[in-house]
């Protein structure tokens, strides 16, 4: 099952044009978009991981921080785990993550590239993360309408299978 990364053509333009503005309007704006048109793959994701007998499970994706992020934060929000928890789990990433950002941005300032103009690409950030919350509550009523309604999560389903 697989979520598209939509931006890596134009992160890779924008970074061409040192233009880092639209840089992180277009990531702000891909969290926005992954929750609206990319509901099915994760009401798919979450009904495999409710349902299935193949365990342990992993989900992932390029980065491991996007897509893998969100589906994380759905199924610990679905699992009832505090949402200070989750965003000091989430906001984490960047720790985790800091060696391979710089190896990364090396790589591309040695390709002649402001690397730094990719950090947004490989950090968890705030701003992304509540523009997809803010869609999420304007659009849907919520986090947990989402997750019961839009996306049809059965959470007594995956509480009796993880929790109990």
């Amino acid at each position: 099952m697989t979520i598209p990364d939509a931006v890596r053509d134009q992160a890779t333009e924008f970074l061409k044009q040192n233009d880092l503005i639209s840089l992180e309007s277009l990531l702000i704006d891909e969290y926005r978009r992954m929750v609206t048109e990319h509901r099915k793959e994760f009401a798919d994701l979450l009904n495999l991981i409710a349902n299935t007998n193949d365990l342990p499970l992993v989900f992932h994706c390029a980065a491991g921080k996007d897509r893998t992020g969100l589906a994380a934060i759905f199924l610990l929000t679905a699992l009832g785990v505090s949402m200070d928890l989750i965003l000091e789990n989430y906001y984490s990433t960047n720790g985790y993550n800091a060696g391979y950002a710089e190896k990364m941005i090396g790589k591309i300032k040695e390709s002649g590239y402001n690397g730094e103009l990719m950090r947004p690409m490989l950090e968890v950030r705030k701003d992304y993360l509540d523009a997809a919350l803010h869609e999420i509550e304007h659009r849907y009523g919520g986090l947990s309408k989402y997750l019961t309604e839009t996306l049809n999560v059965d959470i007594v389903k995956l509480k009796n299978r993880y929790l109990i």
